[in-house]
């Protein structure tokens, strides 16, 4: 485990020779700039960043935000929102986001600064800002993309209260399909982020590189796909 900012703990420790390798998470692009420019003495794989330098595994995440935008479009949407992290926002590693968000206007959907709305990464960030856009006044959105699935989850009670019902007045898909998405009432679509899959293909990689650590790097993408539930996208419950 390491400090966000004290990256460069992770390469005194590979060069102490702690690890015989490493599968680096959660870096940001700061940081990942530091480990490309300063690389690691052992075999490393960056998990859900792409990189030149390093093995990675990672999925498309401006193409994620993108598909969002483009099934809220096909579904007959105009007006939409987005409730998004701070780190995410304020973050270079906001492709789903900007991949959503500059979609959006290729795809003629209607997304008001106002229905923009952003907090801390936590159930009761996206019930704040749930509440914000409900009681902002104006017409409210028909869909609303949630890029960290946990605050769809804290927003569910602000729509339930306002009698805004899901998926009738609004539809939402999330990002990432944590457990409580799929349990929650309603149960939320999301675009599902394959963590178990891509892990399994980082231990494969680290321990390709370090049975032949001359070998070149190599980049695994993977799929984002839709799982539909009930909260948007024509979800039949199964019998």
């Amino acid at each position: 485990p390491y400090k966000r900012g004290q990256v460069e703990r992770i390469k005194e420790m590979c060069d102490r020779g702690v690890y015989h390798g490493a599968i680096i998470t959660g870096v940001s692009a700061e940081e990942q700039r530091y480990l490309e420019s300063n690389p690691c003495s052992v075999p490393a794989v960056l998990f859900n960043r792409e990189s030149a330098v390093y093995s990675c595994v990672y999925a498309d995440s401006y193409e994620s935000g993108r598909k969002v935008a483009e099934l809220f479009a096909n579904r007959g949407h105009r007006k939409v929102g987005t409730i998004v992290p701070e780190h995410l926002v304020n973050s270079e590693n906001n492709l789903r986001f900007r991949g959503f968000v500059e979609s959006c206007a290729m795809y003629g959907l209607e997304l008001e600064e106002r229905h923009i709305q952003i907090a801390t990464m936590s159930m009761e960030g996206g019930n704040s800002a749930a509440r914000r856009i409900v009681e902002g006044g104006g017409g409210l959105p028909t869909a609303i993309f949630f890029p960290i699935g946990i605050m769809a989850v804290g927003a569910l009670p602000v729509f339930h209260r306002a009698a805004i019902r899901i998926p009738d007045d609004l539809e939402i898909v999330t990002y990432g399909d944590h457990e409580a998405e799929k349990y929650s009432v309603p149960s939320l679509t999301t675009v599902k982020l394959p963590v178990e899959e891509m892990a399994a293909a980082s231990i494969r990689l680290v321990m390709e590189l370090i049975q032949n650590p001359t070998a070149k790097p190599k980049s695994l993408v993977f799929e984002t796909p839709f799982i539909f539930r009930e909260s948007c996208g024509g979800f039949i419950r199964e019998l």
